[in-house]
Protein backbone atom coordinates (compact mmCIF):
# COMPACT_ATOMS: atom_id res chain seq x y z
CA UNK A 1 0.00 0.00 0.00
CA UNK A 2 0.98 3.31 -0.39
CA UNK A 3 1.40 5.36 2.59
CA UNK A 4 2.08 8.74 1.10
CA UNK A 5 2.58 10.78 -2.03
CA UNK A 6 4.89 13.95 -3.06
CA UNK A 7 4.84 15.06 -6.34
CA UNK A 8 7.10 17.70 -8.13
CA UNK A 9 6.81 19.17 -11.78
CA UNK A 10 3.55 16.53 -13.04
CA UNK A 11 1.27 18.57 -14.91
CA UNK A 12 -0.80 20.79 -12.74
CA UNK A 13 1.77 19.67 -9.44
CA UNK A 14 4.87 21.79 -9.23
CA UNK A 15 5.05 20.46 -5.67
CA UNK A 16 2.03 18.70 -4.41
CA UNK A 17 2.27 16.44 -0.72
CA UNK A 18 -0.78 14.11 0.52
CA UNK A 19 1.40 13.07 3.66
CA UNK A 20 -1.31 10.01 4.64
CA UNK A 21 -2.91 7.69 2.40
CA UNK A 22 -5.72 5.23 3.54
CA UNK A 23 -7.00 2.02 1.81
CA UNK A 24 -9.80 3.84 0.27
CA UNK A 25 -9.40 7.87 -0.91
CA UNK A 26 -11.69 9.79 -2.17
CA UNK A 27 -10.30 12.58 -4.05
CA UNK A 28 -12.35 15.47 -5.23
CA UNK A 29 -12.19 19.36 -6.37
CA UNK A 30 -13.33 21.49 -8.83
CA UNK A 31 -12.79 21.10 -12.43
CA UNK A 32 -8.86 21.79 -13.67
CA UNK A 33 -8.04 21.10 -10.34
CA UNK A 34 -5.66 18.00 -10.78
CA UNK A 35 -8.22 14.71 -9.80
CA UNK A 36 -7.68 12.80 -12.85
CA UNK A 37 -3.61 13.93 -12.78
CA UNK A 38 -3.34 12.75 -9.50
CA UNK A 39 -5.16 9.33 -11.02
CA UNK A 40 -2.59 9.39 -13.46
CA UNK A 41 0.43 9.84 -10.90
CA UNK A 42 -0.91 6.59 -8.86
CA UNK A 43 -1.24 4.72 -11.76
CA UNK A 44 2.26 5.58 -12.58
CA UNK A 45 3.99 5.25 -9.17
CA UNK A 46 1.70 1.47 -7.67
CA UNK A 47 3.74 0.41 -10.96
CA UNK A 48 7.04 1.78 -10.75
CA UNK A 49 6.59 3.35 -13.48
CA UNK A 50 6.31 0.78 -15.79
CA UNK A 51 6.12 0.31 -19.89
CA UNK A 52 2.74 -0.52 -20.11
CA UNK A 53 1.34 2.07 -17.27
CA UNK A 54 2.65 4.66 -19.09
CA UNK A 55 1.23 3.58 -22.31
CA UNK A 56 -1.97 3.69 -20.79
CA UNK A 57 -1.93 7.01 -19.25
CA UNK A 58 -0.95 8.48 -22.55
CA UNK A 59 -3.74 6.38 -24.49
CA UNK A 60 -6.33 7.71 -21.74
CA UNK A 61 -5.23 11.15 -22.94
CA UNK A 62 -6.35 10.13 -26.57
CA UNK A 63 -2.52 10.97 -27.46
CA UNK A 64 -1.38 9.31 -30.75
CA UNK A 65 1.56 9.02 -33.15
CA UNK A 66 -0.08 11.69 -35.28
CA UNK A 67 0.36 14.20 -31.89
CA UNK A 68 3.62 16.40 -32.72
CA UNK A 69 6.35 15.25 -30.58
CA UNK A 70 6.60 19.29 -29.88
CA UNK A 71 3.91 18.92 -27.57
CA UNK A 72 4.62 16.40 -25.60
CA UNK A 73 5.67 18.09 -22.56
CA UNK A 74 2.46 19.59 -22.44
CA UNK A 75 1.00 16.25 -21.22
CA UNK A 76 4.28 15.43 -18.50
CA UNK A 77 5.68 18.43 -17.44
CA UNK A 78 4.36 21.08 -14.75
CA UNK A 79 6.94 23.62 -15.77
CA UNK A 80 8.05 23.81 -19.65
CA UNK A 81 11.55 24.22 -18.44
CA UNK A 82 14.32 22.27 -21.58
CA UNK A 83 16.73 22.57 -18.34
CA UNK A 84 14.81 20.75 -16.21
CA UNK A 85 12.75 18.06 -18.14
CA UNK A 86 11.97 15.54 -15.60
CA UNK A 87 8.81 15.15 -12.71
CA UNK A 88 9.20 13.05 -9.50
CA UNK A 89 6.41 10.70 -7.60
CA UNK A 90 7.68 9.98 -4.26
CA UNK A 91 6.44 7.85 -0.83
CA UNK A 92 8.34 7.42 2.69
CA UNK A 93 10.46 4.51 1.06
CA UNK A 94 10.50 4.66 -3.36
CA UNK A 95 11.37 7.25 -5.29
CA UNK A 96 10.05 7.31 -9.16
CA UNK A 97 11.74 9.64 -11.69
CA UNK A 98 11.25 10.27 -15.48
CA UNK A 99 13.15 12.18 -17.51
CA UNK A 100 12.16 13.59 -21.17
CA UNK A 101 14.31 13.02 -23.72
CA UNK A 102 14.64 12.75 -27.67
CA UNK A 103 16.17 9.97 -29.16
CA UNK A 104 17.57 9.18 -32.56
CA UNK A 105 18.46 5.64 -34.35
CA UNK A 106 21.97 5.37 -34.93
CA UNK A 107 23.60 3.76 -37.75
CA UNK A 108 24.42 0.52 -35.02
CA UNK A 109 20.99 0.45 -33.92
CA UNK A 110 21.56 2.05 -30.65
CA UNK A 111 19.57 4.54 -29.29
CA UNK A 112 20.82 8.69 -29.85
CA UNK A 113 20.12 10.96 -27.29
CA UNK A 114 19.85 14.06 -28.53
CA UNK A 115 20.45 17.76 -26.93
CA UNK A 116 19.27 21.04 -28.17
CA UNK A 117 17.01 23.71 -28.02
CA UNK A 118 13.68 21.92 -27.78
CA UNK A 119 12.12 22.30 -30.86
CA UNK A 120 13.04 18.64 -32.72
CA UNK A 121 11.57 17.52 -36.31
CA UNK A 122 9.21 15.00 -36.56
CA UNK A 123 10.97 11.64 -37.76
CA UNK A 124 12.74 11.65 -33.98
CA UNK A 125 11.11 9.78 -31.27
CA UNK A 126 10.23 11.06 -27.44
CA UNK A 127 11.15 9.36 -24.72
CA UNK A 128 10.98 8.56 -21.37
CA UNK A 129 14.15 7.39 -18.91
CA UNK A 130 12.49 5.89 -15.74
CA UNK A 131 14.51 5.73 -12.65
CA UNK A 132 12.98 3.52 -10.00
CA UNK A 133 15.24 3.51 -6.58
CA UNK A 134 18.11 4.94 -8.28
CA UNK A 135 18.01 1.72 -11.34
CA UNK A 136 17.20 3.45 -14.64
CA UNK A 137 15.84 1.59 -17.14
CA UNK A 138 15.77 1.37 -21.24
CA UNK A 139 14.34 4.56 -22.33
CA UNK A 140 10.08 4.30 -22.66
CA UNK A 141 8.91 5.34 -25.87
CA UNK A 142 5.72 7.22 -26.03
CA UNK A 143 5.39 7.91 -29.94
CA UNK A 144 6.93 6.20 -32.65
CA UNK A 145 8.37 7.99 -35.98
CA UNK A 146 8.95 6.36 -39.34
CA UNK A 147 8.92 2.67 -37.59
CA UNK A 148 10.88 3.94 -34.90
CA UNK A 149 9.89 1.67 -31.39
CA UNK A 150 12.54 0.82 -28.95
CA UNK A 151 9.64 0.25 -26.16
CA UNK A 152 10.26 -2.89 -23.76
CA UNK A 153 7.87 -5.23 -22.14
CA UNK A 154 7.50 -5.49 -18.22
CA UNK A 155 8.44 -8.60 -16.40
CA UNK A 156 5.69 -10.60 -14.41
CA UNK A 157 6.42 -9.13 -11.17
CA UNK A 158 5.44 -5.62 -12.22
CA UNK A 159 3.09 -4.63 -9.71
CA UNK A 160 -0.51 -3.77 -11.36
CA UNK A 161 -2.71 -1.09 -11.06
CA UNK A 162 -6.64 -1.49 -12.70
CA UNK A 163 -8.34 1.59 -13.95
CA UNK A 164 -11.94 2.84 -14.46
CA UNK A 165 -12.66 4.95 -16.41
CA UNK A 166 -15.05 8.38 -16.66
CA UNK A 167 -17.16 6.59 -19.24
CA UNK A 168 -20.05 3.75 -18.97
CA UNK A 169 -17.27 1.37 -20.51
CA UNK A 170 -18.46 -1.15 -23.30
CA UNK A 171 -18.30 -4.77 -21.58
CA UNK A 172 -15.04 -5.61 -24.36
CA UNK A 173 -12.80 -3.57 -21.77
CA UNK A 174 -13.63 -5.61 -18.60
CA UNK A 175 -14.05 -8.75 -20.26
CA UNK A 176 -10.60 -10.11 -20.20
CA UNK A 177 -10.78 -8.93 -16.19
CA UNK A 178 -13.76 -11.48 -15.64
CA UNK A 179 -12.19 -14.18 -17.35
CA UNK A 180 -9.20 -14.63 -15.30
CA UNK A 181 -11.57 -14.69 -12.17
CA UNK A 182 -11.93 -18.07 -10.23
CA UNK A 183 -15.09 -18.87 -9.45
CA UNK A 184 -15.88 -18.13 -6.19
CA UNK A 185 -14.43 -14.88 -7.32
CA UNK A 186 -17.50 -14.76 -9.71
CA UNK A 187 -20.07 -15.23 -7.05
CA UNK A 188 -18.31 -11.93 -5.58
CA UNK A 189 -19.39 -10.05 -8.72
CA UNK A 190 -22.76 -11.11 -8.83
CA UNK A 191 -23.54 -10.58 -5.07
CA UNK A 192 -22.54 -6.98 -5.64
CA UNK A 193 -24.54 -6.77 -9.04
CA UNK A 194 -27.21 -7.45 -7.11
CA UNK A 195 -27.60 -4.22 -5.36
CA UNK A 196 -28.95 -3.33 -8.43
CA UNK A 197 -30.64 -6.12 -9.57
CA UNK A 198 -31.92 -8.15 -6.60
CA UNK A 199 -33.66 -10.78 -8.52
CA UNK A 200 -30.94 -12.01 -10.17
CA UNK A 201 -30.10 -15.53 -10.12
CA UNK A 202 -26.93 -15.88 -12.36
CA UNK A 203 -24.53 -13.74 -14.47
CA UNK A 204 -21.70 -14.45 -17.12
CA UNK A 205 -20.12 -14.48 -20.12
CA UNK A 206 -21.19 -16.45 -23.61
CA UNK A 207 -19.64 -17.17 -26.91
CA UNK A 208 -16.28 -17.67 -25.10
CA UNK A 209 -14.26 -19.04 -28.29
CA UNK A 210 -15.91 -16.30 -30.16
CA UNK A 211 -15.07 -12.30 -30.83
CA UNK A 212 -18.51 -11.43 -29.64
CA UNK A 213 -18.96 -12.00 -26.36
CA UNK A 214 -20.80 -10.54 -23.77
CA UNK A 215 -22.66 -10.45 -20.76
CA UNK A 216 -25.71 -12.21 -19.97
CA UNK A 217 -28.12 -12.05 -16.41
CA UNK A 218 -30.57 -14.67 -16.00
CA UNK A 219 -33.39 -13.04 -13.42
CA UNK A 220 -35.70 -15.20 -11.06
CA UNK A 221 -38.76 -13.18 -13.16
CA UNK A 222 -37.45 -13.97 -16.60
CA UNK A 223 -37.65 -17.61 -18.08
CA UNK A 224 -34.48 -17.07 -20.19
CA UNK A 225 -31.19 -14.84 -20.10
CA UNK A 226 -30.87 -11.50 -21.38
CA UNK A 227 -28.32 -9.73 -22.46
CA UNK A 228 -27.01 -7.00 -19.66
CA UNK A 229 -26.85 -4.08 -21.96
CA UNK A 230 -30.48 -4.23 -22.16
CA UNK A 231 -29.96 -3.03 -17.94
CA UNK A 232 -28.90 0.49 -19.10
CA UNK A 233 -25.74 2.11 -18.01
CA UNK A 234 -26.45 1.81 -13.88
CA UNK A 235 -25.28 -1.72 -14.08
CA UNK A 236 -22.76 -1.45 -16.35
CA UNK A 237 -21.18 1.14 -14.79
CA UNK A 238 -21.71 -0.95 -11.97
CA UNK A 239 -20.28 -4.19 -13.28
CA UNK A 240 -17.36 -2.30 -14.33
CA UNK A 241 -16.72 -1.21 -11.00
CA UNK A 242 -16.81 -4.85 -9.24
CA UNK A 243 -14.78 -6.70 -11.35
CA UNK A 244 -12.05 -4.56 -11.20
CA UNK A 245 -11.75 -4.14 -7.64
CA UNK A 246 -12.00 -8.30 -7.45
CA UNK A 247 -9.43 -8.08 -9.93
CA UNK A 248 -7.20 -6.00 -8.01
CA UNK A 249 -6.41 -8.59 -5.19
CA UNK A 250 -3.33 -7.11 -3.83
CA UNK A 251 -2.56 -4.67 -5.74
CA UNK A 252 -3.97 -0.74 -6.57
CA UNK A 253 -7.44 0.53 -8.72
CA UNK A 254 -8.35 3.92 -9.84
CA UNK A 255 -11.74 4.80 -10.50
CA UNK A 256 -12.43 8.51 -12.32
CA UNK A 257 -16.26 10.11 -11.36
CA UNK A 258 -16.67 7.21 -9.26
CA UNK A 259 -21.11 7.97 -9.25
CA UNK A 260 -20.72 8.01 -13.58
CA UNK A 261 -24.22 6.19 -14.32
CA UNK A 262 -25.21 5.21 -10.78
CA UNK A 263 -28.37 6.07 -8.94
CA UNK A 264 -27.53 7.96 -5.85
CA UNK A 265 -29.66 5.65 -3.32
CA UNK A 266 -26.99 2.63 -4.51
CA UNK A 267 -24.01 5.13 -3.62
CA UNK A 268 -24.06 4.11 0.02
CA UNK A 269 -24.44 0.61 -0.39
CA UNK A 270 -21.49 0.62 -3.34
CA UNK A 271 -19.37 2.18 -0.85
CA UNK A 272 -19.74 -0.23 1.66
CA UNK A 273 -18.98 -3.14 -0.70
CA UNK A 274 -15.96 -1.21 -1.51
CA UNK A 275 -14.38 -0.59 1.87
CA UNK A 276 -15.17 -4.52 2.59
CA UNK A 277 -13.63 -5.87 -0.02
CA UNK A 278 -11.04 -3.14 0.10
CA UNK A 279 -9.56 -4.50 3.25
CA UNK A 280 -10.68 -8.42 2.78
CA UNK A 281 -8.82 -8.13 -1.07
CA UNK A 282 -6.20 -6.21 0.26
CA UNK A 283 -6.52 -3.18 -2.33
CA UNK A 284 -5.92 0.18 -1.90
CA UNK A 285 -8.51 2.53 -3.78
CA UNK A 286 -7.97 6.57 -5.70
CA UNK A 287 -11.92 7.59 -6.78
CA UNK A 288 -12.38 11.08 -7.78
CA UNK A 289 -16.09 12.36 -7.89
CA UNK A 290 -17.92 15.90 -8.64
CA UNK A 291 -20.69 14.67 -6.78
CA UNK A 292 -22.10 15.91 -3.00
CA UNK A 293 -24.45 12.67 -3.17
CA UNK A 294 -21.05 10.71 -3.46
CA UNK A 295 -18.89 12.17 -1.15
CA UNK A 296 -22.22 12.32 1.40
CA UNK A 297 -22.37 8.26 0.51
CA UNK A 298 -18.54 7.73 1.27
CA UNK A 299 -19.19 9.74 4.70
CA UNK A 300 -22.22 7.52 5.55
CA UNK A 301 -20.30 3.87 4.55
CA UNK A 302 -17.30 5.24 6.49
CA UNK A 303 -19.14 5.76 9.35
CA UNK A 304 -21.54 2.94 9.67
CA UNK A 305 -18.55 0.61 8.93
CA UNK A 306 -16.10 -1.50 11.41
CA UNK A 307 -13.24 0.57 10.61
CA UNK A 308 -13.78 4.18 9.72
CA UNK A 309 -10.25 4.80 9.23
CA UNK A 310 -10.45 2.76 6.42
CA UNK A 311 -10.94 5.92 3.97
CA UNK A 312 -10.51 9.15 3.79
CA UNK A 313 -11.02 12.35 1.69
CA UNK A 314 -8.61 14.15 -0.60
CA UNK A 315 -9.49 17.97 -1.72
CA UNK A 316 -7.35 19.29 -4.39
CA UNK A 317 -7.53 23.13 -4.28
CA UNK A 318 -5.53 25.93 -5.85
CA UNK A 319 -3.92 28.02 -3.03
CA UNK A 320 -1.62 30.45 -3.81
CA UNK A 321 -0.89 29.77 -7.75
CA UNK A 322 -0.03 25.96 -6.64
CA UNK A 323 -2.61 22.91 -5.93
CA UNK A 324 -2.18 21.84 -2.56
CA UNK A 325 -4.56 18.54 -0.61
CA UNK A 326 -6.73 18.86 2.25
CA UNK A 327 -7.30 15.51 4.30
CA UNK A 328 -10.72 14.60 5.44
CA UNK A 329 -11.08 11.19 8.04
CA UNK A 330 -14.78 9.85 8.55
CA UNK A 331 -15.11 12.48 11.65
CA UNK A 332 -14.27 15.41 9.67
CA UNK A 333 -16.64 14.23 6.95
CA UNK A 334 -19.60 13.30 9.24
CA UNK A 335 -19.00 17.05 10.92
CA UNK A 336 -18.97 18.84 7.43
CA UNK A 337 -21.59 16.64 5.77
CA UNK A 338 -24.36 17.22 9.07
CA UNK A 339 -23.35 20.94 8.51
CA UNK A 340 -23.96 20.94 4.45
CA UNK A 341 -20.16 22.49 4.36
CA UNK A 342 -18.71 22.08 0.89
CA UNK A 343 -15.81 19.87 0.76
CA UNK A 344 -16.21 19.48 -3.28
Amino acid sequence: MIPSLTINNFRLFKHLEIEKLARVNLITGKNNSGKSALLECVRLFSTEGSYESVKQVIKTRDINSSFSVNYIPDFFIYNLDRVNDEFTITDDENHLKFELLMLEKGTDGSLQRLEGDGSWPLDLAQGLIRTYNNIETKPLILLEHQGHGFGRKDNDQTPLCFYVSSSVSPHESYLPWWDKLSTPKHKQVLDCIRLILPDMEDFGAINKESKNRYFVVKLSTHDFPTPLSSYGEGVRRLLSIIIAMVSAQNNYLCIDEFENGIHYSVLPQLWETILVLAEKLNVQVFATTHSGDCVNAFQQALNESDAPDTGQLIRLKERKGEIKATLFDAEDLKVITSSNLEVR
